[in-house]
C-alpha cells in the first residue's frame, strides 16, 4: 500500500497541508510528467504581455474578451449584492458563494475542469488510460471553497489523472450530500489523511497496515482535506467523529516514495534531452 500511494506536498506536516499532486501505482511513474514537459509556444506573461496577444491565445478577438470579463463582472457584482441581503441566512450565503464559485470559478477565462489559464489548459494532456487506484479505493480531495477553482491548486489535475476520484467543495449543498453519504454508508471505511500531531484527542487513527487489511473487507474511500490548516481544522472538526477514521503517512515511507519518482522523472528528462 506504501509503495502505491505518494504525496507530494507544498510544504509539510509541520507547515500545512496546501496543494498537493497524489500518485498512485507505479511509484516511478510521475502523474505530473505530461504536464512539465508541455511545451507550449510561449509562456503566459508572454501571452498577456498585450491584448492583442491575450485575445490570440484566447482565439477571440478583443472585443469578445472585454465583453466576458464584463458579463463575469457583473455576475460577481449581483452575488456580492446578494450576500449583503438581510432575508438569507448564514448557511444560504455560504451555499450561494459555493454555487457561484462552482459555476462561474475564479476568473473568466480560466479552465473549469484542471483550473489553469485557457491559453495554458492542460486538458489535452489527459491520459486516455487514468491510473487505476488500488482495489476497494476512491479518492476524494474535499476542498474549501476559497481555494476552489484557484489557478495555483493543483487539486484540478487529480480528476484528469485518477479513476475513482472526486473533486468536492465544502459547503456546496449537493457536494456536502456526496460525502455524508459515503460517510453513512455501513460498506464504506471513510479515512481522512491527517497529520498526527501527537494529540489525539476524539480522533482514532489507523496505520498504514490497518488500511490494508481492510481494504480487504470494506470500500475504503481516502479523504484529503485542500486548505489552509485553519480552514482544514474547521472542515475537520465538523466531520462525525465516530463515523471516520485518520491516518498519518510516515514521513520516512512518503520521502522514500517521493526519492524514486524524483529519480525516474529524472532519468526520463535525460532520455529525452538526449534523443
Amino acid at each position: 500500500f506504501v509503495s502505491q500511494i505518494a504525496l507530494l506536498y507544498r510544504g509539510s506536516w509541520n507547515v500545512g497541508i496546501g496543494t498537493f499532486a497524489l500518485s498512485l501505482s507505479n511509484p516511478t511513474q510521475s502523474l505530473t510528467d505530461g504536464f512539465l514537459n508541455n511545451n507550449n509556444e510561449a509562456s503566459l506573461a508572454h501571452r498577456l504581455s498585450s491584448p492583442e496577444r491575450y485575445a490570440n491565445a484566447l482565439n477571440m478577438t478583443i472585443e469578445r474578451v472585454n465583453q466576458i470579463k464584463s458579463r463575469y463582472e457583473q455576475t460577481s457584482e449581483r452575488l456580492h449584492r446578494e450576500l449583503k441581503s438581510d432575508v438569507l441566512t448564514g448557511p444560504q450565503k455560504h451555499a450561494l458563494l459555493c454555487q457561484h464559485r462552482l459555476e462561474h470559478g475564479r476568473h473568466p477565462f480560466a479552465c473549469p475542469r484542471c483550473w489553469s489559464y485557457l491559453p495554458i489548459c492542460v486538458c489535452s494532456e489527459e491520459q486516455t488510460n487514468k491510473i487505476v487506484p488500488p482495489n476497494n479505493l476512491s479518492i476524494v480531495v474535499w476542498i474549501h471553497h476559497r481555494e476552489w477553482g484557484l489557478t495555483s491548486n493543483t487539486g484540478g489535475l487529480l480528476g484528469l489523472l485518477l479513476k475513482n476520484c472526486y473533486l468536492l467543495m465544502k459547503g456546496l449543498p449537493e457536494h456536502d450530500s456526496i460525502l455524508d453519504k459515503m460517510i453513512n454508508d455501513p460498506d464504506n471505511l471513510v479515512v481522512i489523511l491527517w497529520p498526527d500531531q501527537g494529540n489525539h484527542g476524539s480522533l482514532s487513527y489507523l496505520s498504514l497496515d490497518d488500511v490494508k487489511t481492510k481494504l480487504e473487507h470494506k470500500h475504503v474511500v481516502l479523504v484529503v482535506v485542500d486548505g489552509t490548516w485553519r480552514n482544514a481544522r474547521r472542515m475537520v472538526a465538523r466531520l462525525p467523529q465516530d463515523k471516520v477514521f485518520f491516518i498519518d503517512l510516515p514521513m520516512d515511507a512518503v520521502q522514500g516514495i517521493l526519492a524514486d519518482s524524483y529519480q525516474g522523472h529524472k532519468s526520463r528528462t535525460s532520455n529525452s534531452k538526449s534523443l
